[in-house]
Order: structure tokens, then sequence, then C-alpha cells
């Protein structure tokens, strides 16, 4: 079997079309996530058998339970920074 390595642009492509960056993220957050294989300074690939399995993974987790949304709410965002400025208020910092 000849294993087939690609970028991370095929990885992002196959995560839904989403952003190099965001790929890169997610991979790096995910403990179960393929490791990249690196060729050279800047030459950096996967082994696409393993994305494929990990991807497939992932669908498997999303379809098992219900996936908690990683963006907070607009409330959530608003409540953090009132509670940050009245943190500074009581610590006397401006």
């Amino acid at each position: 079997m000849t294993q087939k390595l690609i970028r991370i642009t095929v990885v992002a492509e196959k995560l839904g079309g989403i952003h190099e960056s965001h790929a890169w993220r997610k991979l790096g957050s995910d403990p179960s996530a393929p490791k990249p294989i690196r060729l050279g300074a800047r030459h950096t690939v996967f082994d696409e058998s393993e994305i494929d399995r990990w991807i497939a993974g992932l669908v498997e987790l999303a379809r098992g339970k219900p996936v908690k949304a990683s963006i907070p709410s607009a409330d959530d965002v608003r409540r953090g920074a009132e509670t940050r400025k009245m943190r500074r208020a009581e610590s006397g910092v401006a």
C-alpha cells in the first residue's frame, strides 16, 4: 500500500473548507489528531489515511452527542467584560 502525503491546504479542505490557520489550531488542540511530518524547514505534510480516520472520528463524535459551541454568546462576552471592569475598580487599577 502506498502512503499518500498531503499538505495542510488539503487537510483544511477536508475539514469543510476552513482556513489553514484554523486547521492548524484544530490539529494542535486535539490530542487524538495525527502528528505532522516535517520533510524540511518549510515543508510539512500529513498521512492522508490518518487524517481521514481522524475526521471520521470527529464526525462520529459530533453525531453521537451534541457538541458545545466554542464561540461564546454575546451575553457571555458582555458578562466577562463587566466582570473585568468590576475587578479593576475593586483593585484600584484604572
